[in-house]
């Protein structure tokens, strides 16, 4: 009988939302993480530096929406730590200051769970710095209360003694109170809170788009309406917002170019580092979905390698190899088709593919210049007459390659190894479409046409595709694509390409895209 040990649960604050204010432990644990489950605020550099491997749950809550309920998260924690698992829960800023941690804290450990909490930096108090707002100053106030702006609505009476803050001199913190701002205001106020006391409303705290409303009781509600003030936003009340004038306001570097790439997880993250090399803030969010798939012709694929009769093998993604590898998992079976393979003439269609494939043991013996089906068929059209070739690839590959092959005489057989497919619709998609149609969004990459369909299906869905193509063809917007058939698909919605390199790999799209803002 196998004896799972359990796992640990690790209940991380990552911090108010700047990148760099995620502690040196916090960043270890999300690294060693077989499975996190995260809240939207962390922000989205933060949830970028997730690693690959782990599974990622969603449960955030959203204006309007909770992905997950909390007795479901509570759930989830204890299932995944009972399979062994290494779990962090990765909140915004602290665990313990209104982030529902210690709730969970209680189900794990009455769950028989090891749980550990790791602390954050708080919003409460990281906000009101990056505003210039110090929440204790010896001239104004040496007292300070953190309050929750969303008590538990089960409750028959509120928890906030709204007299004693009232009368307080200290400085009053208010969080996830935007959508109960008049409703404070108007229990301070009438609690006998002077309503010339002035309250400062900090929207996305420490982060590049940073903003603060200052005002009063009496007007911070109107200022609020007309500035359109929405969450994620702290208030702060008290002499001490007095100061937001004289010391300023403290803003994360601006000047950095926002890139969208819409790439899947095995590439995603070191895309994301080559773009933040390259000097763009990146939103990553991934419109191709690769799942595994065994097809009828794969058992004949492996038999024809193994008893040589393949000639040449040809691989047209990193995916293909790790897909086609994964479906052999007993270890000498798997070493003997490599080295069957190796006795093969075996192709790979870039850099990365033939990385992958050398990672593997696997011997390349082409990499056609140009990282296209229709360029290696030019490559070796000459030399492939009555050769057995076997193609392992995606279910979505382009037939120029069949097609090409076979008419140059070859003996063509395709295996399907795994399927593109488009992500079901989440919030972070919708956050991203938002952000192209707020403007926030100066360059945006598509690496595959089915990028681009996902795409466009996906602001289909959401009744925005007519603004969205508007949107990509502003030439504030810098639009590129990896090879001509993407760009060609492009072109077919109405969307103007800007950036196409030469050469078909990511690392040269990039670099195009920055050539091309230059100018």
């Amino acid at each position: 009988m196998t004896v799972t040990i359990p796992g640990k649960v690790y209940l991380v604050g990552s911090g108010p939302g700047d990148p760099e204010l995620l502690t040196l432990k916090a960043y270890r644990l999300i690294k060693e993480a077989d499975v996190i489950v995260y809240d939207q605020l962390p922000g989205e550099q933060i949830l970028a530096s997730m690693p690959q491997g782990a599974q990622k749950i969603d449960a955030g809550k959203y204006a309007g929406s909770h992905t997950l309920k909390q007795d479901q998260i509570n759930r989830i924690l204890v299932e995944k730590a009972h399979e062994g698992k290494k779990v962090v829960r990765l909140k915004g800023g602290d665990p313990y200051i209104f982030g529902r941690g210690g709730e969970e804290a209680q189900v794990l450990v009455r769950a028989g769970i090891e749980v550990e909490v790791v602390p954050g930096i708080t919003s409460a108090i990281a906000a009101p710095a990056y505003a210039g707002i110090p929440i204790t100053h010896r001239d104004h106030t040496s007292m300070v209360s953190f309050v929750t702006g969303h008590e538990d609505p089960t409750k028959d009476d509120s928890a906030i003694n709204w007299e004693a803050l009232a009368m307080s001199d200290g400085t009053i913190v208010i969080l996830m109170g935007v959508s109960m701002l008049s409703n404070n205001v108007k229990e301070l106020i009438k609690h006998g809170k002077d309503p010339n006391t002035p309250v400062a409303l900090i929207e996305k705290g420490t982060r590049y788009d940073q903003r603060t409303t200052v005002g009063t009781l009496e007007n911070i509600v109107e200022l609020a309406n007309k500035r359109e003030v929405k969450a994620p936003a702290i208030t702060v009340i008290g002499d001490v917002v007095q100061l937001h004038d004289e010391l300023g306001e403290q803003i994360p570097d601006k000047s950095r170019p926002t890139l969208v790439i819409m790439r899947p997880g095995r590439y995603e993250q070191d895309s994301i580092q080559l773009c933040k090399e390259a000097g763009f803030d990146v939103i990553s969010i991934p419109m191709i979905e690769i799942q595994d798939k065994k097809d009828e012709h794969f058992d004949g694929f492996v038999s024809r390698v193994l008893s040589g009769k393949s000639d040449i093998v040809i691989f047209t993604s990193a995916n293909g190899i790790d897909h086609t590898l994964n479906k052999l998992p007993d270890r000498s079976e798997r070493v003997e088709f490599i080295e069957a393979l190796n006795r093969c003439q075996v192709i790979a269609i870039g850099p990365r593919t033939s990385d992958a494939a050398n990672d593997q043991g696997i011997n390349i013996t082409l990499v056609p210049k140009s990282y296209s089906s229709q360029i290696l068929v030019e490559a070796i059209k000459k030399d492939v007459s009555g050769k057995v070739v076997d193609i392992a690839r995606s279910s979505h590959g382009a037939a120029i390659l069949i097609d090409g092959l076979k008419a140059a005489n070859a003996s063509v057989y395709e295996t399907q190894v795994y399927e593109i497919t488009r992500p079901q619709i989440n919030n972070k998609q919708k956050e991203m479409i938002k952000s192209m149609l707020d403007g926030k969004v100066d360059a945006i990459v598509f690496t595959s046409s089915m990028m681009v369909r996902n795409l466009i299906d996906l602001t289909s869905q959401l009744d925005v595709r007519n603004k969205i193509i508007t949107t990509l063809n502003d030439r504030k917007v810098v639009v590129g694509a990896i090879g001509h058939p993407t760009a060609d698909t492009l072109k077919e919605y109405g969307i103007l390409v800007d950036v196409s390199p030469k050469e078909f790999t990511f690392q040269a799209l990039i670099n195009e895209i920055q050539q091309f803002r230059l100018e």
